[in-house]
């Protein structure tokens, strides 16, 4: 088995990581993934409910596989890739 790793996030493709995810339900549940406002985790969210806005750290945003390590930023190509716009991260 040959892992792909994409340079600009070091992220492999493999189910443990975001974007083999979204790929996966956007191809099982397309109205429910294009239904969806923001992607965010159980962390994010509680900072939203608590304080009202919701933040996203680098560690957080690395371990998506989908944050450019170079720019320190969502990545563009792969946001686009997965029909991703970087306001619903």
């Amino acid at each position: 088995m040959m892992l792909v790793r994409i340079p600009r996030t070091g992220c492999v493709f493999h189910p443990s990581y975001l974007p083999a995810r979204f790929v996966w339900l956007k191809r099982a549940a397309p109205a429910l993934f294009a239904a969806v406002d923001t992607w965010m985790t159980v962390g994010e969210y509680l900072i939203l409910k608590l304080f009202g806005d919701a933040a996203v750290s680098y560690s957080v945003a690395s371990w998506s596989g989908l944050l450019d390590r170079s720019a320190l930023d969502w990545d563009e190509e792969l946001c686009a890739g997965l029909s991703l716009e970087r306001n619903q991260l």
